[in-house]
């Protein structure tokens, strides 16, 4: 197991496809990576 939080990148990955409907990330997705990112500035 990493402890380094940019190894858990994948985690805030917005979900762009379901089944075969692609689909846009959108506003929350944008704001959770924002959120992480910061995080992972302090830590």
């Amino acid at each position: 197991m990493c402890s380094d939080p940019e190894c858990d990148y994948g985690k805030v990955m917005p979900c762009t496809r379901y089944e075969a409907r692609e689909l846009p990330a959108g506003p929350v997705a944008k704001q959770a990576r924002d959120l992480y990112l910061a995080f992972t500035e302090t830590t």
